[in-house]
């Protein structure tokens, strides 16, 4: 169902099928066009396992940057921990943004 507003705020909703098509808003009897349905997407896999893996690396990130400081002096250690939280934060916003890039570009071959 594809559901939309007239200008007077009337409510309306049309199957999906009677998208583009004219319609009489019951409150005021205006013809009103329904607007085009929404195009739906499942991910693909490579979309849901780039997903999940930037959600591991955000759940890793602490954890492994706590394990590999305490490999190293007490100073030094600390800034290289930060640094691998700061990788690993970072590895999950490049595997975020490659995500969206591929559902743009599918959604612009799709139109």
């Amino acid at each position: 169902m594809i559901q939309f507003n007239c200008k007077c705020g009337g409510a309306m909703s049309v199957p999906d099928s009677m998208a583009g098509q004219v319609e009489k808003c019951p409150d005021c009897g205006r013809d009103v066009s329904a607007p085009s349905a929404p195009v739906k997407f499942r991910r693909s896999f490579g979309e849901q396992v780039s997903g999940v893996l930037a959600f591991l690396f955000i759940l890793l990130a602490l954890p492994v940057g706590v394990m590999v400081g305490d490999l190293f002096a007490d100073g030094v250690g600390f800034v290289v921990g930060i640094g691998v939280c700061i990788l690993f934060i970072s590895a999950a916003a490049v595997q975020s943004a490659i995500t969206n890039v591929l559902l743009y570009l599918r959604t612009i071959a799709n139109n």
